[in-house]
């Protein structure tokens, strides 16, 4: 786990200047603060760089010349400074808007932690992350939309659609390339290269269909069983897939204690001593996981006649990738309506059908 977090803006008169850091007692040598800026001195544009720097292992996010600021991550000797890479990237936008608006001491700390849980996510967890970014979620809903774009024009209309200061945006292409949500190209006659959905995030809940089906056999008692069903049926009457609540529901699975209980009722309908256990998986505060998790209409609480609680899932999550069998008529509309370019329309199809071969030839 990470040391600390250090935001640092340098000038050449004055050095080495601390905007923020977490934790209080974290500190960086003038001298290390110099070889940092060395490191990161040819760069103009945003970078992101691993060292050793004597006893210190360092990652270091350069924000650009725009804004200026180093963002340090301070790591154990034995951890690798690339699985951190992307977290702080991710954390880029946010800091920077934070210090812009006098409020980065209020959250270093969440962010510090969000960062070093990083390397324990499983791949649910990454695509539950990415929604997690206004700048993603806008990224896609354009793309989804479109099907493709000009890096530079996106890079023009994600400022004015945020209000952001700074976009990182080789970096966010970089991450939802790294996915296989979207490619991008180099074409004829285009200033900049050009951005193709390739996966849509598919995002929803769903019921608990195993817990349903053998609910007695995984730990319901027959007494709470028809009651259970009932939440689990009116809840999904009213039910809509919309952004703010896929949104909401991704923040939660990224976290980790909410994580394990999801895991756990995902396969069991279980009581507080049995949720107990997961103490030493890291769910500290049961009860206030639990409350996080029932305010989100993600588990439910029932009584048995022997006054017994039980805790299940009121709602299970999906979260994956799925291919956008849409852009075929929007690419026959833009086409229809010359609204894009040729060459960029036959270049996706191509994209598209590349991808789907090499999804039907893994499943056969």
């Amino acid at each position: 786990m990470p040391k600390g977090i250090i935001i640092m803006e340098w000038s050449d008169r004055g050095g080495g200047d601390v905007i923020s850091k977490f934790p209080n007692e974290v500190e960086l040598s003038e001298a290390t603060f110099m070889q940092i800026y060395a490191n990161h001195d040819s760069e103009e544009d945003t970078s992101i760089i691993s060292m050793m720097v004597g006893p210190l292992n360092l990652v270091s996010y350069f924000t650009g010349e725009e804004n200026g600021y180093y963002i340090i991550l301070i790591l154990e000797m034995d951890e690798e400074g690339e699985v951190y890479e992307d977290a702080l990237i991710d954390a880029g936008n946010i800091i920077v808007e934070s210090i812009n608006h006098d409020t980065i001491d209020m959250i270093l700390s969440s962010i510090y932690h969000r960062i070093s849980l990083y390397p324990k996510l499983n791949s649910e967890q990454l695509l539950a992350l990415m929604y997690t970014s206004e700048i993603k979620r806008h990224i896609l809903n354009r793309l989804e939309r479109d099907g493709t774009i000009n890096k530079g024009e996106l890079n023009i209309w994600l400022k004015e659609v945020t209000g952001s200061s700074f976009i990182d945006i080789e970096a966010e292409v970089m991450r939802l390339a790294k996915y296989d949500l979207i490619k991008q190209a180099t074409i004829r006659g285009f200033p900049t290269e050009v951005l193709f959905l390739m996966n849509i995030l598919f995002i929803t809940r769903l019921p608990p269909k195993l817990i349903i089906q053998e609910a007695v056999q995984r730990g319901m008692p027959q007494d709470i069983l028809d009651e259970y069903k009932q939440i689990v049926t009116e809840y999904f009457k009213t039910y809509l897939p919309i952004q703010e609540d896929n949104k909401e529901i991704c923040e939660i699975i990224t976290e980790p204690a909410c994580y394990e209980v999801l895991k756990l009722l995902r396969t069991s309908v279980v009581t507080t001593e049995t949720l107990e256990k997961l103490k030493k998986k890291g769910v500290d505060d049961v009860q206030k996981t639990l409350n996080t998790m029932m305010k989100a209409d993600l588990v439910c609480e029932l009584k048995s006649s022997s006054g017994q609680v039980y805790y299940a899932l009121k709602s299970n999550i999906r979260v994956q990738k799925v291919y956008p069998e849409h852009m075929i008529n929007i690419t026959r509309q833009a086409h229809k309506d010359h609204i894009k370019s040729p060459i960029v329309l036959i270049e996706h199809l191509k994209l598209l059908k590349e991808s789907y071969l090499q999804t039907v030839e893994k499943r056969s």
